[in-house]
């Protein structure tokens, strides 16, 4: 039975390269049966490798490689994962945010006098 989850879901078919999502549900039930023969299903932690016009690069968290039709994409919702694993721009958000709150390196620290 399917709950409607909260937060930020979204289609997998608006994924962009880099991004680390977790499937949140499958609409169809051919779709799932489709996606189970690749490994993705309901919880499945992937990264997004490519964002092709048509297709998908996949990565699973067991290091497989994944190529899912961008036009069944759509129909599976998915939430970012905000562990800061969402590829580049993820870890330099991580970063600029850990410097908003003082937490800077010592290169970034003003010089000391005296």
């Amino acid at each position: 039975m399917h709950t409607e989850a909260t937060g930020h879901d979204e289609s997998l078919a608006a994924v962009q390269n880099g991004e680390s999502i977790e499937v949140v549900y499958i609409l169809f039930d051919s779709l799932r049966a489709f996606g189970e023969t690749r490994g993705i299903r309901s919880g499945s932690r992937l990264r997004c490798r490519a964002s092709g016009a048509s297709t998908l690069v996949l990565e699973s968290e067991s290091g497989e490689t994944v190529l899912f039709p961008r036009d069944l994409a759509r129909f599976i919702r998915v939430r970012r994962r905000g562990d800061g694993s969402s590829g580049v721009i993820g870890a330099v958000r991580a970063r600029v945010e850990a410097g908003a709150a003082g937490d800077r390196p010592a290169f970034a620290q003003p010089a000391r006098r005296g």
